[in-house]
């Protein structure tokens, strides 16, 4: 499989984007590209590297394999291109339902069991400042070691909801 595939179906989505969903990408591949290597994962072009599985322009999903498991971070903008993101974790391995060994999501707050990152839905686009955006994923990257941690632990942190 060639790689970088992903790159060409996110290249095209990111044109048909606004220029603060394309910013938020960009922000993204900037910021969190690097904290997850950092934890051992990889952007992935395919899921699983089937090739009939092939990861959204929409979409980042990085992968790390731990023995017979495999960490999965899924990173989804909103289906309506609003610069927004849901971020979603799992485990999986030959053991759990359907190979889910454990999973949740990256929230803000300990209460919360959704979070969509980026700009809130009440919020004008012309407010939505890059500075705004940048804080949104200094946050996010903030908080992957609880991420990396529930993964291998199975033990939430503030910011993971299941």
């Amino acid at each position: 499989m060639a790689r970088g595939e992903h790159d060409k179906r996110l290249r095209r989505w990111q044109s048909k984007v606004s220029d603060e969903t394309r910013l938020l990408s960009e922000l993204l591949l900037t910021k969190l590209v690097p904290a997850m290597q950092a934890g051992g994962f990889e952007k992935v072009d395919y899921t699983f590297n089937q090739p009939d599985l092939p990861v959204e322009g929409s979409e980042f999903q990085f992968e790390r394999r731990r023995g017979d498991n495999v960490d999965v971070v899924y990173v989804a903008f909103d289906k309506n291109s609003a610069p927004r993101v849901q971020i979603l974790v799992s485990r999986r391995g030959p053991s759990g339902r359907n190979g889910v060994v454990r999973a949740g999501q990256l929230v803000r707050r300990p209460w919360q069991s959704y979070h969509p990152w980026g700009r809130p839905w009440w919020l004008p686009s012309a407010l939505w400042s890059m500075w705004q955006a940048s804080r949104c994923v200094d946050a996010i990257v903030e908080r992957m070691p609880q991420v990396f941690h529930f993964l291998e632990t199975g033990e939430r942190g503030r910011s993971v909801a299941i």
